[in-house]
């Protein structure tokens, strides 16, 4: 039988007359596609990528407080997301950057109610002087609540200004974070690439069902490190920091060993109990060292025994 269009559009109207929910369901199915079809299309082009940027910033800034500023968008958006450089800036003047930023992500993940995020990496982030204020700007309005999976997050080159910490710093990060409802991941591991020694690392998970809180930690840091400078250890001893931990959030048992070159080591453990309060019970030893002066080292002795009940 020889093809022929409008017998195939007359048994298309037939169909419809008969079944007009389904029409109008396939009918809305197709102008979404057609929607999204769009939308695509328009975001491989320069003028898309700008609108889109100009959104993203009007909705991070506040007019009077932070501004945000989105550089060029290129790669195959949205699944590959490349910007040459993001700045933000506040009342005197920009004092964050990041360039070279390359994100990799998912997004149909959205439709299962998760932001799943395969790479976000980052050539060099600058940080030139910390905020004038510590106000937020906007947040992502009216957006449903998402699980967010972030694979790696890897920053090639953090410089921290002198403005800062008293002194240029230049670190590599890389970490990860996984959080739903009921559970969350976190890992981080920061490493010093200035030429000084030095680096942490942070393990952190939660599990909501079973309560069990997983805490492992630890720094290491030459004479004249970041953690002596924030807190003002004088002459900037050299700092070794471990801090390990498992059980329920309400009852943890960890331990945390610390040592300040010259001045103390300490072997400690420390329950923490929540189920009344905040009650942190800690049973350990600590070891003056000789810069603490003669006065100390003859109250203390070689070693002191430490029991304290903080609530």
């Amino acid at each position: 039988m020889p093809f022929s269009f409008m017998s195939v559009w007359a048994k298309l109207s037939s169909e419809a007359r008969r079944r007009p929910i389904l029409t109008a369901a396939l009918a809305l199915a197709a102008v979404l596609i057609l929607a999204l079809a769009g939308i695509f299309l328009a975001l491989q082009t320069r003028a898309g990528r700008d609108v889109l940027a100009r959104m993203i910033e009007k909705q991070l800034s506040e007019p009077g407080g932070i501004s945000v500023d989105i550089g060029r968008l290129e790669g195959r958006l949205p699944y590959d997301i490349r910007i040459d450089r993001i700045a933000v800036a506040d009342a005197k003047g920009e004092w964050l950057s990041a360039g070279d930023i390359r994100i990799d992500w998912r997004p149909l993940s959205l439709f299962r109610g998760t932001l799943a995020i395969d790479s976000v990496r980052v050539g060099k982030v600058v940080v030139s002087r910390l905020p004038d204020t510590m106000e937020e700007g906007k947040t992502l309005a009216n957006l449903p609540p998402l699980n967010l999976a972030l694979d790696l997050l890897a920053v090639e080159t953090v410089l921290l200004d002198e403005a800062v910490l008293g002194l240029t710093v230049s670190l590599r990060a890389e970490g990860s974070v996984a959080f739903s409802e009921r559970t969350l991941e976190a890992a981080l591991a920061v490493a010093r690439t200035d030429g000084s020694e030095g680096g942490a690392d942070l393990a952190f998970s939660y599990d909501a069902d079973s309560r069990v809180l997983d805490l492992e930690g630890a720094l290491v840091e030459p004479p004249g490190g970041l953690l002596a400078r924030f807190v003002g250890l004088p002459g900037y001893p050299a700092v070794a920091f471990s801090i390990s931990g498992e059980g329920p959030a309400g009852s943890w048992s960890g331990r945390l060993e610390a040592e300040i070159e010259s001045l103390a080591t300490t072997d400690l453990a420390v329950d923490i109990d929540l189920r009344e309060g905040i009650r942190t019970h800690i049973d350990g030893s600590l070891q003056p060292g000789p810069e603490l002066g003669v006065a100390a080292l003859a109250a203390l002795g070689r070693s002191t025994a430490l029991s304290l009940d903080i609530q």
